[in-house]
């Protein structure tokens, strides 16, 4: 099966975070009339604990936790509305991810033809070559802890030979969040991957989709100055595609939030950070000319370009960094305030032995509502009546970390008064730091999983 020479095609996005809600992509498959919905459910934190996830002898349980309720409410209605879904939900293991979409198809008597592209992982070429952190400045083999595993962002490249080989239903591992739109844009209006204009007004589109309800209220609201009415039936964005580039974004009818002018120019500068070279595995794009135009349909795009795409990749490796021990206390009332620093002074000298040990690599206290966010120049006004002491430490080993948060609880009986609302947790941390790949070093494959 080749690529198409249609004069428009309709997506949408299904899922933009690894907590996203598959209901708006069942509502979205159900009423959106589109012919794909993506589905992007890494960033850093999401596929690092995939890795944290994995068996060590089966490699089982890595992929996005979402997949089974994928396969339960979103398969059956893409099927019968013959979408094809593109997800990078394989996460530490695309393989299994396969499996399990083909398994379950099987059993419920639904007719799928599962891809799985893999090639992402570059674990042994990180090990092997070494490469410099940026955000150190150092080699790999310097940053603290042991290797767990390293990803590159990939791109459209193998899900358009997906595509071109009849997949229904796509799992990657960390596919680039705009490479999920890219490749079926680019295989339905017949755009080869080096026409660099076009696949730079592809990764505007993409852009915009990829995360989901920021494009349709969410993350926007900050009345007075910027109103949603209601966000009781949200809807995920979609588009419809023109061969020239062009497109026009919107949202289901009968749907809440809001998608306007405003709302995407937001999106659209999103971690972009220069819009003039922003760097994905598919192409250097340009959206410096970008228009934005509301329309009776929605919200028309044009003006995005391209060059070519970059050598090198962007990749991630995870670090085993220890162990997250973690505190918390509330205090109430009168004096809530003068108790809370009492007792953070307290805590603080019951741990200067711990920390003199040297295996606390960081530690912190604060204020919730007082000085959490905006630290020491965040006064308050006045005097609250709710402060929430919080205790936060990164350790270099579990026991550490269990006297850091057994002293963050000992607070409630042996330190101010009214003292209520105490938790505290320990968890291994994932250290993510990022490095550049060669684009050669990248091996991808799309291998099906018949169901």
């Amino acid at each position: 099966m080749s690529a198409r020479q249609n004069d428009s095609v309709r997506l949408a996005c299904g899922s933009a975070f690894g907590d996203d809600r598959i209901s708006l992509a069942v509502d979205m498959a159900a009423r959106g009339n589109v012919s794909y919905i993506c589905l992007d459910g890494l960033a850093e934190r999401t596929l690092a604990l995939a890795h944290q996830r994995r068996d060590p002898v089966t490699g089982e349980g890595s992929f996005d936790v979402r997949i089974p309720e994928l396969t339960e409410t979103l398969l059956p209605v893409a099927v019968e509305k013959g979408i094809t879904l593109i997800a990078n939900m394989g996460a530490a293991n695309p393989a299994a991810a396969g499996r399990y979409v083909a398994e379950q198809a099987r059993n419920k008597g639904l007719k799928v033809r599962v891809a799985v592209i893999e090639g992402d992982d570059v674990t042994s070429w990180a090990r092997d070559n070494d490469p410099i952190v940026k955000e150190t400045g150092r080699p790999v083999s310097e940053l603290p802890g042991a290797i767990i595993a390293a990803n590159a962002y990939t791109g459209a490249d193998s899900i358009l030979e997906a595509l071109e080989q009849g997949a229904t239903v796509i799992l990657g591992g960390r596919l680039a969040d705009p490479s999920l739109y890219v490749a079926p844009i680019a295989y339905e209006l017949g755009w080869s991957l080096d026409s660099w204009d076009r696949i730079g007004a592809a990764t505007a589109v993409g852009h915009l989709l990829e995360c989901g309800g920021h494009v349709t209220g969410g993350n926007f609201a900050d009345p007075p100055y910027r109103v949603v009415e209601s966000f009781q039936r949200l809807s995920m964005p979609l588009a419809e595609v023109r061969k020239d580039g062009t497109a026009v974004v919107s949202k289901l009818a009968d749907t809440d939030g809001l998608l306007n002018v405003e709302t995407c120019k937001v999106q659209l500068g999103y971690e972009i950070h220069d819009p003039e070279n922003y760097l994905t595995p598919d192409v250097t794009a340009d959206f410096r000319n970008v228009t934005l135009t509301q329309t009776a349909e929605g919200v028309a795009v044009a003006g995005a370009t391209g060059r070519a795409r970059p050598e090198q990749l962007k990749a991630l490796v995870a670090m085993d960094d220890g162990f997250l021990a973690e505190a918390q206390v509330s205090f109430a009332g009168p004096g809530a305030l003068a108790r809370a620093q009492l007792a953070e002074t307290i805590v603080k000298g019951w741990l200067e032995e711990v920390v003199a040990g040297g295996k606390v690599a960081e530690i912190k206290t604060d204020l919730l509502g007082i000085n959490s966010m905006l630290g020491p120049v965040s006064e308050p006004r006045g005097e609250p009546w709710e402060v929430h002491l919080r205790l936060a430490a990164r350790c270099l080993d579990r026991h550490t970390a269990q006297l850091v948060a057994e002293a963050g609880q000992y607070i409630q009986v042996c330190g101010p008064a009214a003292v209520g609302g105490h938790r505290m947790s320990i968890k291994p941390v994932v250290g993510m730091y990022t490095f550049f790949v060669p684009r050669e070093a990248i091996k991808g494959s799309v291998h099906f999983v018949e169901a």
